[in-house]
Order: C-alpha cells, then sequence, then structure tokens
C-alpha cells in the first residue's frame, strides 16, 4: 500500500512540474505531424482543450495582433511550441489553421 502512495505521488510531482514548466506531457493525446515527414521533419504535438468561448487564434504571440479565428469549448487544438514566456502556444486547429492561444484559456487534453 505504501508503495501504491509513493508511485502516484511521484506521477504527481512529474506532471505538476511538466505542467509548469510548460512543456506538456508525451501521452495518448500526442501526435506526429507526418505533412512534414516529406521534408524529413518530425515533430510531436500535444492535444490541449479551449476551456472558453470565442478564444482568439492570432497571428502573433500578443494582444494587439491580428485575429486569425475564434476557438470555442470544448474545441482541440494541436500544440507545437509555447512562447518563451509561457503565456502562449503556437498550435493548429482541427480545420489546419496555425496561430497562437493565450495559455489562460488551453488545458491538456487527456483521452
Amino acid at each position: 500500500m505504501l508503495h501504491k502512495k509513493i508511485y502516484f505521488g511521484l506521477v504527481a510531482g512529474v506532471l505538476s512540474l511538466s505542467l509548469i514548466l510548460g512543456q506538456g506531457l508525451v501521452c495518448a493525446a500526442d501526435i506526429s505531424n507526418s505533412s512534414n515527414m516529406q521534408y524529413g521533419i518530425s515533430r510531436t504535438l500535444s492535444a490541449y482543450r479551449i476551456t472558453g468561448d470565442g478564444v482568439r487564434l492570432r497571428a502573433q504571440p500578443n494582444t494587439s495582433s491580428t485575429i486569425l479565428g475564434l476557438l470555442y469549448f470544448p474545441e482541440i487544438i494541436q500544440v507545437e511550441r509555447w512562447s518563451s514566456d509561457g503565456a502562449w502556444v503556437y498550435a493548429r486547429t482541427a480545420n489546419g489553421v496555425w496561430g497562437w492561444v493565450s495559455t489562460a484559456y488551453i488545458e491538456m487534453a487527456v483521452y
């Protein structure tokens, strides 16, 4: 019983640290972007859920840049990378549009 508590404590710690660092985790929600395979580039995209309604997808990671579209709960986006300050993610929407989304309006999607 003690081993299970220690194990779950360690897992919770790793999850928390990963989310704090803004790196996300490789999980079942991750996919490979095969469109770049022809160029020898492979990247893993992590699935995140939009938590608000009318969340803006932007051209740059700031609130004054062009709005490319609006996202609604519970839409799933595929995050490619995080901004250096961790406040924004560069992601692809379900219809293939790439842009920046504030991290205040996303959560990791768990399937």
